[in-house]
Protein backbone atom coordinates (compact mmCIF):
# COMPACT_ATOMS: atom_id res chain seq x y z
CA UNK A 1 0.00 0.00 0.00
CA UNK A 2 1.29 3.46 -0.83
CA UNK A 3 1.18 6.43 1.54
CA UNK A 4 -1.56 7.93 -0.69
CA UNK A 5 -3.64 4.75 -0.32
CA UNK A 6 -2.99 4.79 3.43
CA UNK A 7 -4.33 8.36 3.58
CA UNK A 8 -7.51 7.25 1.84
CA UNK A 9 -8.08 4.20 4.07
CA UNK A 10 -6.91 5.55 7.45
CA UNK A 11 -9.49 5.80 10.20
CA UNK A 12 -9.59 6.51 13.93
CA UNK A 13 -9.20 3.39 16.04
CA UNK A 14 -11.30 3.22 19.20
CA UNK A 15 -11.09 -0.52 19.85
CA UNK A 16 -7.65 -2.07 20.01
CA UNK A 17 -6.65 -5.62 19.07
CA UNK A 18 -5.11 -7.72 21.84
CA UNK A 19 -2.16 -9.21 20.00
CA UNK A 20 1.58 -8.65 19.89
CA UNK A 21 2.89 -6.55 17.02
CA UNK A 22 5.16 -8.66 14.78
CA UNK A 23 8.86 -7.89 15.22
CA UNK A 24 9.31 -7.06 11.53
CA UNK A 25 6.63 -4.36 11.86
CA UNK A 26 8.30 -2.99 15.00
CA UNK A 27 11.64 -2.91 13.15
CA UNK A 28 10.14 -1.07 10.17
CA UNK A 29 8.47 1.50 12.42
CA UNK A 30 11.65 1.97 14.47
CA UNK A 31 13.59 2.66 11.27
CA UNK A 32 10.99 5.18 10.08
CA UNK A 33 10.99 6.93 13.47
CA UNK A 34 14.81 7.10 13.43
CA UNK A 35 14.79 8.59 9.93
CA UNK A 36 12.32 11.30 11.01
CA UNK A 37 14.36 11.97 14.17
CA UNK A 38 17.54 12.52 12.17
CA UNK A 39 15.89 14.59 9.44
CA UNK A 40 13.92 16.87 11.79
CA UNK A 41 16.19 16.79 14.86
CA UNK A 42 13.56 15.15 17.07
CA UNK A 43 13.62 12.44 19.72
CA UNK A 44 10.40 10.51 19.02
CA UNK A 45 10.14 6.99 20.40
CA UNK A 46 7.98 4.01 19.55
CA UNK A 47 6.94 2.16 22.70
CA UNK A 48 5.74 -1.43 22.40
CA UNK A 49 4.14 -3.86 24.83
CA UNK A 50 3.74 -1.30 27.61
CA UNK A 51 0.43 -0.88 29.40
CA UNK A 52 1.68 1.41 32.19
CA UNK A 53 1.87 4.75 30.36
CA UNK A 54 -1.66 5.88 31.12
CA UNK A 55 -3.55 6.50 34.34
CA UNK A 56 -6.33 4.06 35.23
CA UNK A 57 -9.01 6.59 34.21
CA UNK A 58 -7.42 7.19 30.80
CA UNK A 59 -7.01 3.43 30.28
CA UNK A 60 -10.67 2.91 31.07
CA UNK A 61 -12.06 5.70 28.90
CA UNK A 62 -9.67 6.62 26.07
CA UNK A 63 -6.88 4.07 25.89
CA UNK A 64 -8.42 0.74 26.83
CA UNK A 65 -6.18 -1.99 25.43
CA UNK A 66 -3.39 0.33 24.23
CA UNK A 67 0.01 -1.43 24.42
CA UNK A 68 1.91 0.26 21.60
CA UNK A 69 2.18 4.00 21.09
CA UNK A 70 4.34 6.80 19.75
CA UNK A 71 5.92 9.39 22.05
CA UNK A 72 6.44 12.71 20.26
CA UNK A 73 9.45 14.56 21.70
CA UNK A 74 11.69 17.34 20.48
CA UNK A 75 13.61 20.42 21.54
CA UNK A 76 11.32 23.34 22.30
CA UNK A 77 11.64 25.39 19.12
CA UNK A 78 9.09 27.67 17.41
CA UNK A 79 8.36 24.98 14.80
CA UNK A 80 8.23 21.99 17.17
CA UNK A 81 4.46 21.46 16.93
CA UNK A 82 4.61 21.51 13.13
CA UNK A 83 7.52 19.04 12.99
CA UNK A 84 5.90 16.66 15.50
CA UNK A 85 2.57 16.86 13.71
CA UNK A 86 4.16 16.12 10.36
CA UNK A 87 6.35 13.29 11.66
CA UNK A 88 3.59 11.78 13.80
CA UNK A 89 1.29 11.69 10.77
CA UNK A 90 4.10 10.25 8.65
CA UNK A 91 4.67 7.37 11.08
CA UNK A 92 0.92 6.75 11.41
CA UNK A 93 0.43 6.61 7.64
CA UNK A 94 3.53 4.47 7.22
CA UNK A 95 2.15 2.03 9.81
CA UNK A 96 -1.12 1.91 7.86
CA UNK A 97 0.79 1.36 4.62
CA UNK A 98 2.73 -1.63 5.97
CA UNK A 99 -0.38 -3.16 7.48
Amino acid sequence: MTIQEAMETRHMVRKYIDRIMPQEVVDCLTTRISQNNRKYKLNMKGITENTEAFSPIIKLILAKGVRNYLVLVGENTPDLDEKLGYCGADVMLYAQAIG
